[in-house]
Formats: structure tokens, C-alpha cells, sequence
């Protein structure tokens, strides 16, 4: 195609413009030797990397918003006061206190894995330093709040959600 169009602007398809090397035979490479298909290739890989950051970037922003809608403003300001600083202190024995903990999982998972689609590769190894942080902050905010109780247990739920979530990218 390429040498077409070099021959109907009066060029001669070479190496140099990208056509045909001067022996007249197809070139040869990892791409089948076609200069377009190479071209057209790393087009098509920078699209679709830019096209999967764009979109890691707004489900995180969309991930963070429901975060903060859930852990803050699903409660009434003041209804749930108090702090539990011991190990797995809300295991408890029902299954509503293993959901709870469960959930602290799973509300980090989103976390694990549209974090590191946001930062550049290089960066990905905040992923779990910056889900601990964002854990302890939550926590942080409910004990000033009292829009929920500050747990240990939670801090750890969730940073092990993170973790788990950056593990299965």
C-alpha cells in the first residue's frame, strides 16, 4: 500500500521512505517485514494503553467517591462512637461479625488493583503503603466524626484487600 502511494507521488518505494529495499524483494523483520503493519501495531498498543489508563482512572475516581459515600455518609454523625485496638477484637462469634470483617476485605479490593492502573508502572509498589495509609485515615475520620468505630481490625482488613487486590492484576 505503502509503495503504491510512493509510486503515484512519482517516489521510488526504498528503504528509506519506508517501501521496498532496492532488491525489490518484501522486507523482512518481526512485524513480516511490513514498515504499515509495525506502524499500525505500535499505534494500536499506545491507543489501547491510553485507552486502559483513561479508564483505571475513572473507575478509581468513581471507586474513591463510593468509598467515602459507604464509609462515611451511610450513618448518622455520632451514631457509632468508640475505639477497639485489639487483634481480630471484632471476629467475635456470629456470622454478621465475620461479614464485618470480611467486608473490610473486600472494600479494599478495588482498591488493590485500579491503584497501580492509575500510577505509572515504576510506581507500583505504593500500592499497598498508600491502602494502609488510606485505611488508617478512614479510621481516623470515623473516630472524629463517630460516623463509625476506629478498629485495628479494619486497618488490617483493608490493607490485606489491597494487597490481595494488587496481587490479581
Amino acid at each position: 500500500m505503502l509503495a503504491r502511494r510512493l509510486r503515484k507521488n512519482g517516489q521510488q518505494p526504498t528503504e528509506e521512505n519506508g517501501g521496498l529495499p532496492e532488491n525489490g524483494q518484501q522486507p523482512t523483520g518481526e512485524n513480516g517485514g511490513l514498515p504499515e503493519r509495525a506502524a499500525l501495531s505500535e499505534r494500536l498498543n499506545l491507543w489501547l494503553k491510553n485507552a486502559r489508563h483513561f479508564l483505571g482512572s475513572n473507575l478509581f475516581v468513581i471507586y474513591l467517591w463510593m468509598l467515602v459515600m459507604i464509609v462515611f455518609f451511610c450513618r448518622e454523625p455520632g451514631s457509632r462512637m468508640g475505639t477497639d485496638f485489639r487483634f481480630m477484637g471484632t471476629w467475635g462469634t456470629t456470622m454478621q461479625d465475620h461479614a464485618w470483617v470480611i467486608e473490610n476485605i473486600f472494600l479494599f479490593l478495588p482498591f488493590g488493583f485500579l491503584f497501580p492502573v492509575w500510577l505509572p508502572k515504576k510506581k507500583t509498589a505504593w500500592t499497598i503503603p498508600v491502602g494502609f495509609l488510606c485505611s488508617v485515615a478512614i479510621e481516623y475520620c470515623q473516630l472524629r466524626t463517630g460516623r463509625g468505630f476506629c478498629q485495628l481490625d479494619d486497618v488490617i482488613m483493608n490493607t490485606l484487600g489491597a494487597g490481595i487486590g494488587f496481587l490479581y492484576i
